[in-house]
């Protein structure tokens, strides 16, 4: 989130202190992320660590987990892969994640760097990812440590139903920034509506595929720039382990398909590229509602700072564009 939770930050640095033995002085807020709010800290010996706060609704997948937790353990640990972030602290509970006020808590180590999207990624940070994924999606984890298993998003068609229909017929009275929106929205929905159903036939398509689990591997999820870090010793570590899945590797790669380098290093990491085109179709097109639908529910649906919100509609709308749902020339001043 870009703007800070609407929390008081000496009884939220006391509670850490109460649940981690941490003596911080001081949160600096992160504006970056859409489905939590981040702050960097530091203890009493200058370590640093990452606070996310999270809540239900801010995107489609749960929050933080155990069961998400000991997946991580596993590949950190057992597989020794450390281009991703070491699990979260425990708290006085016993647990990884524990909870303050409304909010999910973790507490991570901090991994400093400069995030992707902020960066230019040259061809040996591009190999370098595709090897990651390539060692993430090889390594066998225990049932009992694998992450929640692929169920192909049966809620995605009510959500993106309930904002549609809300272009039809508002509910309550909008902003005038948010009517440009539903304005955009409705130009659109035709395409989502088509979209939608080739997206409704593939799932039904993949749920109905009875071996298709026997090639399952442990996936990321969302290894996009947003969720890369570029730390100073000149390499990529993975961030935001939030909702891995078990799930058709495609859920990954859809993500570096174009990227050749990304796709030889995955190849050499002994990750396998014959990738079926319909769940590479699959997944793509959820990319492109699941944005929709979460952007949409937090910019009609839920309260939000001002400034939120304009990042929002923004977002979106540079989405929308970017996905072909209306032209560039489409877009609607938001100030």
């Amino acid at each position: 989130m870009i703007t800070e939770a609407p929390l008081e930050p000496q009884r939220l640095l006391d509670w850490l202190h109460d649940t981690y033995g941490l003596a911080c002085q001081h949160l600096s807020f992160i504006p970056a992320g859409e489905c939590a709010w981040c702050y960097r800290l530091e203890d009493s010996h200058g370590t640093p660590y990452l606070l996310k706060l999270s809540r239900g609704g801010l995107c489609s997948h749960p929050p933080i987990n155990e069961r998400t937790i000991r997946a991580v353990q596993a590949l950190y640990y057992e597989f020794g892969i450390t281009q991703m972030p070491p699990p979260p602290l425990r708290g006085s509970t016993g647990q990884h994640v524990n909870h303050y006020e409304r909010y999910t808590v973790v507490l991570l180590p901090y991994i400093d760097g400069t995030p992707a999207r902020h960066a230019t990624l040259e061809e040996r940070h591009q190999r370098q990812l595709g090897a990651l994924l390539g060692r993430i999606h090889r390594a066998k984890l225990h049932p009992r440590e694998r992450p929640p298993v692929e169920d192909f998003s049966p809620e995605l068609p009510a959500r993106l139903r309930r904002l549609l229909d809300e272009v039809i017929s508002p509910t309550r009275r909008y902003a005038d920034y948010h009517l440009k929106f539903l304005q955009v929205l409705q130009r659109a929905r035709p395409l989502i509506e088509t979209r939608l159903a080739e997206w409704l036939r593939l799932q039904k398509v993949l749920r109905h595929d009875a071996g298709l689990q026997a090639d399952f591997v442990v996936c990321h999820g969302d290894p996009t720039p947003g969720n890369l870090i570029l730390t100073p010793d000149d390499s990529l570590t993975l961030i935001d382990w939030d909702a891995p899945l078990f799930a058709p590797r495609e859920r990954d790669l859809i993500f570096v398909l174009d990227n050749a380098p990304a796709l030889e290093s995955y190849r050499s990491a002994g990750g396998e590229v014959a990738l079926r085109p319909e769940i590479v179709h699959f997944y793509r097109l959820q990319f492109e509602l699941q944005a929709i639908v979460d952007f949409g529910t937090r910019i009609l649906f839920r309260r939000q700072h001002k400034a939120q919100n304009k990042h929002d509609v923004l977002a979106l709308l540079a989405h929308l564009r970017g996905s072909g749902l209306v032209p560039a020339g489409g877009l609607p001043a938001t100030d």
